[in-house]
């Protein structure tokens, strides 16, 4: 006689978190440009600052060889893999895949991105239970 192991959902709902909505995931102060690795959703996330000040939000793997890619170089609004040198900009697509060039890698979303949104001294990420061009806004109650 087999049973099967009986998934707690409540359990399941604390791992991958209220979808659809926004979250609060750290102190804005905690995220600089160089990348950090926090563990949301049931997701590893790199965070870092852009050029331009503003939070990126990527999966923290690498789509070619599944490196952390919190442990790369930032580039701007993308982020350089430390293993290979894959680079993935923020919205997840591939730009660069230096060790070969024309890879059918490049120019592809392979990498899941998160839509971020800094306020009241937090980073909030939006929590899609699938991909979408652009979240509710983000709405916090009154102090």
């Amino acid at each position: 006689m087999s049973t099967t192991p009986r998934i707690d959902p409540v359990d399941q709902r604390l791992e991958t978190g209220l979808q659809d909505v926004w979250h609060a995931v750290c102190p804005s102060g905690f995220i600089q440009e160089r990348p950090v690795s926090l563990r949301r959703f049931g997701y590893r996330l790199a965070l870092w600052r852009g050029a331009d000040g503003q939070v990126h939000a990527l999966e923290d793997r690498c789509p070619h060889r599944g490196a952390p890619l919190s442990q790369g170089v930032t580039m701007g609004d993308r982020l350089s893999c430390p293993y290979h040198g894959v680079e993935v900009r923020c919205d997840g697509v591939v730009t660069s895949v230096p060790g070969s060039p024309g890879c059918k890698l490049e120019g592809q979303k392979a990498t899941r991105s998160f839509h971020v949104r800094e306020v009241a001294g937090a980073v909030f990420l939006y929590n899609a239970s699938e991909p979408v061009d652009e979240p509710p806004p983000l709405v916090l109650p009154e102090q």
